[in-house]
Formats: C-alpha cells, sequence, structure tokens
C-alpha cells in the first residue's frame, strides 16, 4: 500500500513538472464518478487519470478538448483496486464519438494483462488471475509500460467534450459463494 501511495505522489508531481497547467480538462459537472476518487493530471496533448476504484462502478470522465491539444491526445491513467474483490476484466471505453487511433501498453500490478480493440470506441482489457490492486493504461510516468494510448481529435473543435469510461468487472465466484450468502441471508 505504501509503494502505491508513493508511486501515485511520484506520478502526480513528475506529470505536474512535465507536462504543464494547460491542455484537456477534466469537467466534474459532466463526470459520473459513482463514490470513487479521481485524480485529473492532463495536459497539452495528453490526457492523464489516476482512478481510485473504492466501488467497482464504472466511472465516466468528461473532458473538454482545449486549443493546443492537436489531432491526437496521448492517454495514460493509474487505475488502483482498493474494493476488495479481483478484477476479471477492464474496458475503456470513449464516447461522443470519439474513437481510439493508436495501442498502447497496459500492465497489470498482480496479474498480467492483455489490452484488445473491441472496437473503435473501445478497449477490452484482461487479468490473467484475479488483479487485486490495479493496473497501468498507457506509458504511466515511473511505471512499466513505454507507449500511451491514442484519441483522434481532428473531428472535435476546441470547447468540444470526449468521455472516457473505465469499467471493471468482478471476478465471478462459485455458485456454491452465492448458496452460502443466500443461506445467510435467509437466516439473517
Amino acid at each position: 500500500m505504501i509503494h502505491r501511495t508513493l508511486k501515485t505522489t511520484l506520478l502526480a508531481l513528475a506529470t505536474a513538472l512535465t507536462l504543464g497547467v494547460n491542455g484537456a480538462t477534466l469537467d466534474l459537472s459532466l463526470s459520473q464518478l459513482n463514490g470513487n476518487v479521481v485524480r485529473d493530471l492532463s495536459g497539452p496533448g495528453q490526457l492523464s487519470v489516476d482512478v481510485d476504484f473504492v466501488s467497482h462502478s464504472a466511472v465516466t470522465l468528461a473532458y473538454v478538448i482545449e486549443a493546443g491539444d492537436g489531432p491526437e491526445l496521448a492517454v495514460e491513467g493509474l487505475f488502483q483496486n482498493f474494493a476488495q474483490e479481483g478484477w476479471q476484466s477492464l474496458s475503456v471505453s470513449l464516447g461522443n464519438g470519439a474513437i481510439w487511433s493508436g495501442t498502447g501498453d497496459v500492465n497489470g500490478d498482480f496479474s498480467v494483462a492483455t489490452a484488445s480493440l473491441f472496437d473503435a470506441a473501445r478497449i477490452d482489457i484482461l487479468f490473467f488471475g484475479p488483479e487485486f490492486s490495479g493496473m497501468e493504461f498507457g506509458a504511466v510516468p515511473g511505471g512499466f509500460n513505454a507507449t500511451d494510448w491514442l484519441i483522434d481529435t481532428s473531428a472535435f473543435a476546441p470547447g468540444s467534450v470526449i468521455e472516457l469510461t473505465i469499467a471493471p468487472t468482478l471476478v465471478p465466484l462459485p455458485a456454491g459463494v452465492w448458496l452460502l450468502l443466500s443461506g445467510l441471508g435467509a437466516l439473517g
């Protein structure tokens, strides 16, 4: 836990020093956090976010495109699992007509992860074993990955909003556990 907190602090410091303050900005009034904690570290041409999942509900973030962002936005994120149940998979989807224009790297903290494009607007990440800690998405400063994911923003004018939805899927519980839980509920 101390390692993750130190890594997050170093990530925030490195991003703040290298990216500046202008660029795609997170609009929390348009975002749906569902009880999860989000830190926006974005800058010019870079959409960078840390999400601490304290629940397994999806997070939808609304980013406003700024004049200096260019035809593509590089995307990176540190997605941490604090909900105490393993992730089986995670999807990262774009909304409002945005599409992915370049593939990047993913790295699970606890298990091996692979990513594939489901369609032009959705990336599916599969974990080989339950992921209890979290993952790196793209070239997170201080992380293991080298390549960011890219969003094609050439069709968006400054002031346009792009939505980014991050949705974890839990490892399914065996049927016997559901029977036990339902039995305990009936007795309680």
